[in-house]
């Protein structure tokens, strides 16, 4: 049966446009970012953010090791958003559960390694953290976590009886988050949504061919950590390895994606780096969710504008740790992504 996609023209959202519309006029813009990135100080930096929307929250900043605090509570503040503003929770509860799909691989990876990792956990999620960690240590706390993360542990548990290999936790943990993440925009009928992960699997199956590849792998391995989908087929990628490394960004002149592939791998052979194949991930992403703009009523905006958020709080996150190690502000500029600024 053809799903009958919804797609703006939700009258319910016009106050929530109207709210998201203000709030959008406060982002951060390219010229601000760049003088940021060029500050060269914490000082300045923060004399800077006190010309911002953020001048409240980095006033009192005690150490400039507090930063990240200050910003997880900035995404705190935009989650109780986006759960005010929503009319399809459903929807919106996928920001949150993305954070306990993170802390659940954290939790399998302290478990893995046997030391704690307090440092890597996020309490933005809709479960307590401590609840994921005991469910991971305890099979009898596993009923305490909600179903999508009890059907993800039950993945890894099941491949690794004992401890779960590091490398795979993520893998299989992905797996079950875009599944699931799919399906409720699927049941919801969120075009916009279904569409945009559709786009996030692509962009990570791509990057992990390039990674494969360029590591020398095998196409089996690949064939393994492929994620389901996308719109290129797990044999479209996989017919790639027989190709000619150089030849490769001519397979994608029919995809969106042609011009990431070429700048991403011309990039990578000359500087051996993935910077550039990440950073366009990030502005190809941005370059579909700017349509949410043109979309007078509807949650589509709503979804926008949390991306464009967490997007900018990465970017201040990247500035304070450049600024914290001394890297110069030419290559913090480089690592900012330039999706909606």
């Amino acid at each position: 049966m053809e799903t009958k996609w919804r797609y703006g023209d939700d009258v319910r959202y016009a106050y929530a446009v109207g709210r998201i519309r203000a709030l959008e006029t406060r982002l951060l813009t390219g010229e601000r970012v760049d003088r940021m990135a060029e500050s060269g100080s914490i000082d300045e930096l923060l004399r800077l953010l006190g010309e911002t929307q953020y001048a409240d929250s980095f006033s009192g900043l005690a150490s400039p090791w507090e930063y990240e605090a200050i910003l997880d509570d900035e995404m705190g503040e935009v989650l109780k958003l986006m759960v005010e503003l929503s009319r399809d929770t459903a929807l919106t509860d996928i920001f949150r559960l993305r954070y306990d799909f993170h802390n659940l691989k954290a939790a399998l990876k302290e478990k893995s390694g046997g030391e704690p990792l307090d440092s890597a956990y996020i309490a933005l999620g809709t479960i307590h953290v401590e609840r994921v960690r005991d469910a991971v240590r305890d099979e009898e706390k596993v009923r305490d976590i909600s179903t999508p993360l009890r059907a993800a542990l039950e993945v890894v548990t099941e491949a690794f009886p004992e401890a779960p290999d590091p490398k795979w936790i993520d893998i299989l943990i992905d797996r079950e988050m875009f599944r699931t993440f799919l399906g409720v925009a699927m049941r919801e009928r969120c075009l916009f949504l279904h569409e945009l992960l559709k786009g996030e699997i692509d962009l990570i199956n791509i990057l992990s061919f390039f990674r494969i590849r360029w590591e020398e792998g095998e196409r089996s391995f690949f064939q393994e950590v492929f994620l389901e989908g996308g719109t290129l087929s797990r044999e479209f990628l996989s017919g790639l390895f027989e190709e000619n490394l150089d030849a490769v960004p001519s397979r994608f002149s029919h995809t969106p994606y042609v011009l990431m592939v070429t700048e991403g791998l011309a990039h990578l052979q000359t500087q051996g780096s993935f910077f550039v194949f990440e950073r366009m991930r990030e502005e190809f992403l941005f370059s579909y969710i700017k349509r949410a703009g043109l979309i007078a009523f509807g949650i589509e905006p709503l979804i926008a504008y949390h991306y464009m958020k967490e997007s900018e709080i990465r970017t201040i996150r990247t500035i304070f740790v450049g600024l914290l190690n001394n890297v110069p502000s030419e290559t913090i500029k480089e690592r900012i992504s330039r999706g909606f600024f």
